[in-house]
């Protein structure tokens, strides 16, 4: 009997997800996400105790990677190692919180 599947005998080789991720900016996690999209933090004290950072493109290919973790109330825990920020997109608009969306593989 003949079969409309392409490939009846195909593997599976790798689970891999993708999407994008955005919320309002917040001052203690901002530098989580642009660290994860440049790969470079730098970080010093004024006199005050107050901290600057600067975040630069890290010039190499070992960039930092995450794992994303999902709490599923169906499939229970899920977790995506090995996660890159691929781009970063920040809002601000006059009067609004500033938002921020960033794209993941």
């Amino acid at each position: 009997m003949g079969s409309i599947i392409d490939a009846t005998d195909s593997h599976l080789v790798k689970k891999f997800a993708e999407g994008e991720l955005g919320s309002y900016v917040s001052v203690n996690a901002i530098g989580y996400w642009l660290y994860s999209l440049l790969g470079t933090v730098s970080a010093t004290e004024d006199s005050t105790g107050a901290y600057a950072h600067a975040f630069t493109l890290q010039e190499t290919n070992q960039s930092p990677s995450l794992t994303m973790a999902i709490d599923d109330p169906v499939l229970g825990d899920l977790a995506f190692p090995l996660t890159m920020v691929e781009s970063m997109t920040i809002s601000v608009e006059e009067g609004q919180i500033a938002t921020f969306t960033v794209s993941l593989k």
